[in-house]
């Protein structure tokens, strides 16, 4: 018996790897790499949900690709794949941003060899339930070989669609929470919005990009006519948002005390009190205290124990910020 040549082992190893099965469409390789860094959490406001995230597209061929439209799909089970947010022509070139881009780049779509783009994906739900997991159609023009220029025409490139890229949608709840203001006439500026600059600041932190403002919002009060200070703009106290309360917009976890404590103890902070409310303080500062204080050396100073003030109710609390408060006045 006879056995083929190892070429003709080759060759017949590749016809199967790149026929297609009887009944199934050829897979195409191309040429985008997206990744989605976090999952969407559902957040409830202005009379819709929303789902809000990010696609990092990269190419990785060394040749031109031209994103045509993105289109965000219903990808739970019980789903028929309705488009639930497709972006073209202008609404995506507005939804893209280019890492280290310049203004020479006027179009935000093309992307040459290497090159990653993010889009910033903002999904409103009017109505109906919440999809658990999201699909992704992605319509690109690559440029062939030969003429592989920002300049390509329509003629020198092949047409590519690609389904898939899942993401899956955070489980939890959206939370609930209260104003962070009291009063009247306060404008919420700035956010939270698809296309405001707290929305797309990103920023490498531990070797990752990560967006630590993407719901941030500017509040602004204003005056009866609309304005939000009187006299010089360049003095805080003109605005007649300052010195007003800010409040908790819901329960949470102190992570920073420690921090804030050792900033105020080697005046990094100055005139700033450090105030614990609730009735478990006055406790865990003594037994710091004698704990620190009873070692040879000391591990702290009295003078580093004294720097928090322990009260038992809000309005304490409040009475201390206002006396803080009153103090710089007289500083200034």
């Amino acid at each position: 018996m006879k056995w083929p040549l190892p070429g003709a082992i080759g060759l017949m190893v590749a016809a199967l790897l790149v026929a297609p099965l009887a009944g199934q469409a050829p897979q195409v390789f191309t040429s985008i790499d997206v990744r989605a860094p976090i999952r969407p959490r559902p957040f409830v406001g202005g009379g819709g949900t929303h789902l809000v995230y990010e696609l990092h597209v990269s190419n990785l061929l060394p040749r031109l690709t031209t994103i045509e439209a993105v289109e965000v799909m219903d990808g739970s089970r019980a789903a028929d794949g309705r488009v639930l947010l497709r972006l073209e022509r202008e609404a995506l070139e507005a939804a893209l941003f280019l890492p280290g881009g310049t203004a020479a780049d006027k179009d935000k779509r093309m992307l040459p060899a290497g090159r990653t783009a993010i889009v910033f994906v903002w999904v409103t739900l009017q109505t109906g339930a919440i999809p658990t997991s999201l699909t992704h159609r992605f319509t690109l023009r690559i440029a062939n070989p030969a003429t592989s220029t920002p300049q390509t025409s329509a003629t020198d490139e092949t047409a590519v669609t690609i389904s898939g890229v899942a993401v899956a949608v955070s489980p939890m709840s959206a939370p609930v929470i209260g104003p962070p203001l009291e009063g009247d006439l306060w404008l919420a500026a700035n956010g939270p919005d698809n296309g405001v600059g707290h929305r797309r600041t990103l920023l490498a932190l531990a070797g990752q990009g990560r967006i630590a403002q993407r719901f941030a919002t500017d509040w602004v009060r204003l005056f009866d006519d609309g304005r939000t200070f009187r006299g010089d703009p360049s003095d805080n106290a003109s605005y007649r948002a300052f010195g007003a309360r800010v409040l908790a917009v819901a329960g949470g976890t102190v992570l920073e005390t420690v921090m804030i404590w050792q900033l105020l103890q080697v005046s990094h902070l100055q005139g700033t009190p450090l105030i614990l409310v609730g009735q478990m303080w006055p406790g865990l500062i003594e037994w710091a205290r004698q704990a620190m204080l009873s070692q040879d050396p000391p591990l702290a100073s009295v003078e580093d124990l004294s720097i928090p003030h322990c009260v038992a109710s809000a309005d304490e609390a409040i009475a201390l910020l206002r006396d803080s408060h009153s103090a710089w006045l007289n500083r200034r």
